[in-house]
């Protein structure tokens, strides 16, 4: 009998102590500081745990409101557990998060629980967040616009089921409106008037979709809200006018062309055909030019002395006897016309000789050493 309980105590006993090593202590932590991060584009589960040892995993446990449970695991202390909910607009959700050992012995687990219901239990309510605002000043009022979040975030997990429309608010410091925008608006847009004029123009705006709640935001727009056109209006404008002006111009240009060719093909056609050949010949025109005028100087004694006037009238009688009468009588006249009984002094005779036509013909001695020039035909000088 003695032997026999030897024989099992000995049997036991190593299977006893190899289980004890394989199976760890129940004192490791669980998962702590359990975190939710949820957006329009899904929802992310953190936590903490400080045993890093191999083969540590983690399974992700999410049950809803109706007992649906779905499961996912890990060896990161976090994960995305946006694919494992369900009608994510309505449902409460309960979050568990395990420790296994080898993948199958459960060391430890802790829980979290979050809603996108405002209406829910949970106290962990995700909202989710206004698109970019844009805010600029038309018709003397401050235009908001964004981008409709039913059509921005159509395939995330929270809104794409939805067909509830989007009512959002716009809050000033002086006036709150309730707009619409359906799901089929691919904008919102809204106006806010200011009684006064400031530096900044600052809005809040906030809203839902259903039972989804969005958070809160600020929006400013510093300027006037008197509408200006844009500069490339005025551009245009004056490219316009300068073209049409052109087009003007050139049409006008065109007309006057036009007219003087018709004009001018009218007064060919009533031009007498006697003169044709008069108006297709070229003629140079006269040209005046001035004829070399050469002036004589003459010089006459104011009163010539009767005793002078006689001692001329012996000379031409003198001359007409030596040449004859006719050359006496054109001497004569020659001498009438141009000296008219006129006596020339020798002192002024150098500045005079250059202004005549031909050399004097002769000089003639009046009394003695008084020597004067006659006018006529070349000849000698004559003593007296």
């Amino acid at each position: 009998m003695r032997i026999l309980i030897c024989l099992i105590v000995l049997v036991f006993i190593p299977r006893s102590a190899s289980q004890a090593v394989s199976q760890p202590s129940f004192s490791h932590p669980s998962p702590a500081n359990l975190s939710i991060l949820c957006d329009n584009y899904g929802v992310e589960i953190r936590w903490d745990y400080p045993d890093t040892r191999h083969g540590v995993s983690f399974q992700v446990e999410v049950n809803d409101q109706l007992k649906q449970r779905k499961r996912d695991e890990t060896t990161n202390r976090f994960l995305n557990i946006s694919r494992l909910l369900s009608r994510a607009a309505y449902n409460d959700y309960n979050v568990t998060v395990k420790a296994l050992w080898n993948e199958h012995r459960l060391i430890s687990s802790s829980s979290i629980q979050f809603t996108f219901n405002q209406h829910g239990s949970s106290k962990i309510k995700c909202r989710l967040d206004f698109p970019e605002v844009k805010l600029s000043p038309r018709n003397n009022k401050l235009h908001v616009q964004f981008i409709n979040p039913l059509h921005l975030y159509r395939n995330t997990p929270v809104l794409g089921n939805l067909t509830e429309h989007l009512t959002y608010f716009i809050t000033t410091d002086t006036d709150s409106k309730e707009f619409t925008c359906k799901i089929n608006n691919r904008t919102c847009e809204a106006y806010m008037s200011f009684p006064e004029i400031q530096d900044r123009y600052c809005v809040y705006l906030d809203g839902d979709i259903g039972q989804i709640s969005f958070n809160n935001i600020r929006s400013c727009y510093t300027g006037e809200l008197r509408d200006y056109p844009p500069t490339t209006v005025f551009l245009y404008s004056l490219l316009g006018v300068c073209v049409t002006l052109l087009v003007i111009t050139g049409i006008i240009l065109l007309l006057v062309k036009k007219c003087n060719a018709e004009i001018k093909k009218k007064a060919s056609s009533a031009f007498p055909a006697f003169l044709e050949d008069m108006k297709s010949s070229n003629r140079n025109p006269l040209e005046n030019k001035p004829e070399n005028v050469f002036s004589t100087v003459l010089i006459e004694p104011a009163d010539p002395k009767p005793k002078e006037q006689a001692l001329l009238l012996e000379d031409s009688n003198e001359l007409e006897q030596l040449y004859g009468s006719t050359d006496v009588e054109n001497t004569d006249t020659d001498t009438k016309s141009t000296t008219a009984g006129s006596v020339i002094l020798d002192d002024e005779l150098d500045e005079l000789q250059d202004g005549y036509d031909c050399p004097h013909a002769l000089k003639v001695e009046i009394d003695n050493g008084d020597i004067v020039d006659a006018y006529g035909p070349r000849g000698e000088v004559l003593d007296l």
